[in-house]
């Protein structure tokens, strides 16, 4: 419910549950890439504390990696 805080944690918190989300982002992307969808990247909006372009090496390098 909306009227109670928020509890710290959950299902998407922990280092197994990001490994799991980045390993199906990748499978994700693979799946995309072999159906012939265009995959690109940007730079809208940057990360807090991560500079303006600073976090598109690391995206092109996940995708390359996938």
């Amino acid at each position: 419910s909306l009227s109670r805080p928020m509890k710290r944690g959950g299902p998407f918190s922990g280092r197994k549950a990001i490994g799991n989300r980045l390993r199906e982002a990748k499978q994700n992307a693979k799946r995309l890439l072999d159906s012939g969808v265009l995959l690109a990247a940007g730079t809208d909006a940057p990360y807090p504390g991560v500079f303006q372009g600073e976090g598109i090496h690391r995206e092109l390098e996940l995708l390359v990696e996938a």
